[in-house]
């Protein structure tokens, strides 16, 4: 969207510069924009994106990216279930995608469980 160059571009005051300006340029309002990356220069508590947003548009709700929220949730609650029974359901995901993947037969199969009008051509 706006990049940004120099020794401080990753900086939370460069970046809210160069997005402010371009949201400006473009006439949209800020209450339009939905969500962060989950990054500390972008959600973090102190000189962050977020808290340059709040400091300027107040009434705006940030946070972070919900499909990187679901992720982590899903990644932790998988090493909890790793600790408590011994099984790795990332393990058991990648296997599950090798199965797949070394077989046309077994692609055709899955498919047909998956769509219900493919099963009932069988």
């Amino acid at each position: 969207m706006c990049p940004t160059s120099g020794p401080s571009c990753g900086t939370a005051e460069v970046i809210y510069q160069k997005t402010d300006e371009a949201l400006q340029k473009n006439a949209i309002p800020w209450r339009n924009c939905v969500s962060l990356y989950n990054a500390p220069v972008n959600t973090g508590a102190r000189n962050s994106i977020a808290s340059r947003i709040l400091k300027e548009h107040g009434s705006i709700y940030i946070h972070g990216c919900p499909c990187h929220i679901i992720h982590n949730t899903a990644k932790q609650a998988g090493l909890g279930f790793l600790e408590v029974c011994g099984f790795d359901p990332e393990d058991l995901t990648v296997d599950v995608g090798y199965w797949f993947k070394g077989s046309t037969n077994r692609k055709g199969y899955l498919t047909g469980m998956c769509s219900p009008n493919e099963m009932q051509k069988s």
